[in-house]
């Protein structure tokens, strides 16, 4: 079977998967697949002078029968003369504590470990050294990720399916279906353990694997699977240029704020939504499905300040005055209300602000941060906004609400703004204005707000 074995040489070789002298941690976790991947890459160590290691999670699920799958994966690693790494997780209690399915979870917790491992396996060789990630997909697991996104309605993006290739993760059997996986186990006498849980019809992806895959095969192409790599090759190609152009519009209009990130709409609409999809993936930081950029598409239309969605991983998208932003979920600020002296100061923890009050020198003047006013002996209060606030400035009272709309103040920021009330009287609305108070020969006071790490911003 060197046919097979040179046909993934190969492969490597046009997806530049490997690199002479290189290290390589496999994933190993006693079945068909990544037996097969192992066994391969060992047949490729020579030529390529690799150092090859095998790493494996033991899920804490199935009981004895992971046991000896994690007891398989030792033994085969000692037959092969590689080092082995392992790892004993409890996978069904971080489903519970993150909210997720277990296989969710399980992806989760195996590429971290993944991730770990390499990073071990590197300082112990080379610390400098580029270890690659191995893992056993292959043409079938192509097949079935593009169907299950093509039932999702992805776009161009999940319709690419598995790269050959993902930052330091390698797919070295993409080439191969699973029935070549089985003949060269075969044919070579490979033994493998086989999970039960991969025949549960309950699963998703074992329902595509198991039901529907074989149906298109039988009743409408028996190349189904070939078909479907195909497509994933052909979408992950136009994708490749998508996200060229979408660099480019990054860098150009997409601006980084803290932990924002922020674009004109009107400038994003003009892209077009199929490049638009991969701008938003960015400035999300995550892949999000075509139901996502379709909805943010109607809020850019609609074009109305204050609308808002929610996004997967605690992002959300708001469109305030024409600007798209998208950033973690804010956390919703409750009103507040502290009061003051001359010569006290307060934290207020709500904005991340330290506040006080000091009597003022004759050199002191108002400035963004500064109000300067005589004083009576009134309660000097900082508190949030409340309904129906106003505000006399420029000789008339003006609503505070009003003052920030036309400020163009995005709507979840304005409960950040803080306002001072000296004598039942909005005396500053921190940032916008400063009341008429002048001065009658009383004793004036500076009230300040001195913004930390994590201040307001308007």
């Amino acid at each position: 079977m060197r046919q097979l074995i040179n046909k993934v040489e190969n492969y490597c070789v046009q997806q530049q998967l490997l690199v002479c002298g290189g290290r390589v941690l496999a994933a190993l976790s006693g079945g068909a697949d990544s037996v097969c991947l192992v066994h391969m890459l060992k047949q490729l160590q020579p030529k390529w002078n690799l150092q090859l290691a095998a790493a494996h999670l033991h899920h804490g699920l199935r009981g004895a029968d992971a046991d000896a799958d994690a007891a398989f994966a030792r033994k085969l690693c000692q037959t092969l003369d590689i080092p082995f790494y392992e790892k004993k997780a409890d996978v069904a209690a971080f489903a519970r504590q993150q909210n997720c399915s277990v296989e969710t979870a399980g992806r989760g917790l195996r590429y971290d470990f993944l991730e770990q491992t390499a990073r071990n396996f590197a300082a112990e060789t080379d610390a400098a050294a580029d270890v690659r990630i191995a893992t056993a997909h292959h043409k079938n697991d192509q097949a079935e990720t593009v169907l299950m996104h093509m039932l999702r309605g992805s776009g161009s993006r999940g319709l690419a399916g598995i790269p050959p290739k993902r930052d330091n993760i390698i797919r070295p059997l993409l080439c191969l279906t699973r029935e070549e996986i089985e003949t060269y186990l075969q044919q070579n006498g490979i033994s493998f353990r086989t999970d039960s849980t991969n025949l549960r019809s309950d699963v998703t992806r074992n329902r595509v694997r198991l039901e529907l895959i074989p149906q298109l095969k039988r009743d409408y192409n028996p190349e189904i699977v070939e078909t479907l790599c195909r497509t994933a090759e052909i979408m992950r190609q136009q994708q490749t240029d998508i996200d060229k152009q979408a660099q480019q519009f990054i860098q150009n209009h997409v601006k980084q704020e803290k932990n924002d990130r922020r674009v004109a709409a009107g400038e994003l609409l003009a892209q077009g939504m199929t490049i638009g999809h991969a701008v938003l993936c960015h400035m999300a930081g995550s892949a999000l499905e075509w139901g996502h950029v379709q909805a943010i598409w109607r809020i850019l239309e609609k074009n109305e300040t204050g609308c808002q969605m929610d996004l997967p991983h605690g992002m959300t998208a708001t469109l305030s005055y024409g600007i798209l932003t998208v950033g973690r979920r804010a956390k919703t600020i409750s009103g507040f209300s502290y009061i003051l002296r001359p010569g006290e100061t307060c934290l207020l923890p709500e904005l991340g602000c330290v506040a006080g009050v000091d009597w003022a020198a004759e050199q002191d003047k108002r400035q963004e941060s500064v109000h300067i006013m005589p004083y009576h002996g009134e309660p000097i209060v900082i508190r949030s906004r409340q309904s129906g606030d106003r505000i006399r400035t420029g000789g008339r009272l003006q609503r505070v609400k009003q003052m920030m709309i036309d400020a163009k103040i995005p709507r979840e920021l304005r409960e950040k703004i803080p306002v001072v009330e000296v004598g039942g009287d909005i005396v500053w609305v921190y940032g916008l204005r400063h009341a008429d108070t002048p001065h009658d020969g009383t004793p004036m006071i500076k009230i300040w707000i001195k913004e930390k790490s994590t201040c307001i911003r308007i």
